[in-house]
């Protein structure tokens, strides 16, 4: 016998309710979601533009500085932000405005300027997250922006949630450039060991400071195919002097000088220059005053190739004696003052203390967040 089953028209129609209240409930979320994504996109926009023009200021301010005393790079840790401080607010300002109606981001974001001291990574082990974090930028200003809002929500207000926090974030950095003007450098490399043909060189990037130090000699001079026709050195030259023959380290056809015409303004550490042929760079060379302060790059790669050079640090060295030759048998000797260290963040700290035609330059840029 069959059980009566009950009338079952209408049931549907609560589920039908249910699951269109939760598919409206959801692309209310979704609304407001979106609304947060655009709101942080925009604040990001503005924070990062204010962070940078507060860099600049602060750039700009460093190179007056370094304009009027050119052999003493500025401290950094001795810093008048106030000026940076208003550049920002009003870059800030000007991209914001309108842009986030119904939010709080009208007020001016918070910066903060960190000055990354060997003091101050003392403070640090250095296997900690913290020292890892800032030691890329030792002798830098890390500015940071901080900007925070809020945004009104339409629906979530019915869960509990009125408005949603929103913070934007953006980092620069200040610091001397991490290359040397053309202009202001000898053209030629520092091998990281000199020339001795027992020595397997290039000695590798990351070993090079165990070899160049301050105090070391050298005497450079430029040679010819035998390579060692001129290793006699001139007066004046201390005992321990290493001697390099440019033309042995760079091979037949080439004289060790660099093309740095065609390196730009600016050679960085990690760029190559190529090699050059012909003596006539030797000819200004030799006459170098004695007690000149001069840089040279330090190079990866200059042992018996004719092709470019990478460079992976600079020092500054003061001229201690010259042989008064020119061409084949030209020559100077060199001690090393300063060893400028081989990342690519690295900062030339004191690089324009007493040398010729150069002086430390500030510049700015945007790095991640941390």
């Amino acid at each position: 016998m069959r059980v009566p089953v009950g009338d079952r028209r209408g049931q549907a129609l609560p589920i039908t309710v249910l699951f269109s209240a939760l598919i409206v409930g959801a692309a209310a979320l979704t609304v407001d979601v979106g609304r947060v994504y655009v709101m942080r996109n925009q604040a990001s926009a503005a924070v990062s533009a204010a962070v940078l023009a507060a860099a600049q200021t602060l750039t700009h301010e460093l190179n007056l500085e370094v304009a009027a005393n050119p052999t003493q790079p500025p401290s950094i840790t001795t810093l008048d932000t106030a000026d940076a401080i208003a550049a920002g607010d009003a870059v800030y300002q000007s991209n914001i405005k309108s842009a986030l109606r119904g939010s709080n981001f009208d007020q001016n974001p918070t910066f903060t300027f960190q000055p990354v001291t060997t003091q101050y990574l003392s403070g640090y082990s250095p296997s900690s997250p913290q020292y890892q974090k800032w030691s890329p930028y030792q002798g830098m200003v890390v500015v940071q922006a901080v900007a925070q809002g809020t945004a009104p929500m339409d629906f979530a207000v019915m869960l509990g949630v009125p408005k949603s926090t929103v913070t934007a974030q953006s980092t620069a950095m200040v610091g001397l450039q991490n290359g040397v003007p053309t202009s202001a450098l000898l053209p030629l490399a520092i091998p990281a060991s000199g020339d001795d043909p027992s020595a397997s060189l290039p000695i590798p990037s990351n070993t090079w400071e165990q070899y160049i130090a301050p105090g070391q000699t050298y005497y450079l001079y430029r040679g010819n195919s035998s390579g060692k026709e001129d290793c006699s050195f001139p007066p004046g030259t201390p005992t321990g002097a290493i001697a390099v023959s440019y033309h042995n380290l760079f091979g037949a056809g080439n004289d060790g000088a660099l093309a740095l015409n065609s390196a730009g303004t600016y050679v960085d550490i990690g760029s190559s220059v190529q090699g050059q042929t012909g003596s006539a760079e030797w000819n200004t060379l030799s006459s170098l005053p004695v007690g000149e302060t001069v840089i040279l790059p330090v190079g990866d790669s200059v042992h018996n190739g004719s092709g470019s050079v990478q460079m992976v640090g600079f020092v500054t060295a003061k001229v201690l004696a010259s042989n008064g030759e020119q061409g084949t048998n030209a020559g100077f000797v060199i001690q090393i003052t300063n060893v400028h260290a081989a990342t690519t963040l690295a900062s030339l700290e004191g690089v324009g203390s007493g040398s010729s035609s150069y002086s430390p330059t500030f510049s700015y840029r945007l790095i991640p967040n941390f």
